[in-house]
């Protein structure tokens, strides 16, 4: 598990552990597990999820910014 912030320009849309993450880079689909390396990477329009439990949220994007430190990972996006 790794802690997740996903956030928009005006809120936050989740905080918290998560399993994975899969999202839509410019460079290709990501799916971020936990231990990943250190990232920095811009996203484009497509559907972003997660699993967090048992929950599988889905989010359509139209951009975004991702940040993988061994801390946490970050994701700002445009919704």
């Amino acid at each position: 598990m790794f802690h997740l912030s996903i956030k928009s320009l005006d809120k936050n849309i989740f905080e918290g552990e998560a399993e994975s993450l899969t999202l839509p880079s410019t460079d290709g689909e990501l799916t971020i597990l936990e231990d990943h390396i250190p990232l920095i990477a811009t996203l484009k329009e497509g559907k972003l999820w997660f699993r967090a439990g048992r929950e599988k949220p889905e989010l359509s994007i139209r951009s975004g910014v991702l940040e993988v430190s061994q801390e946490k990972v970050i994701v700002l996006v445009n919704i």
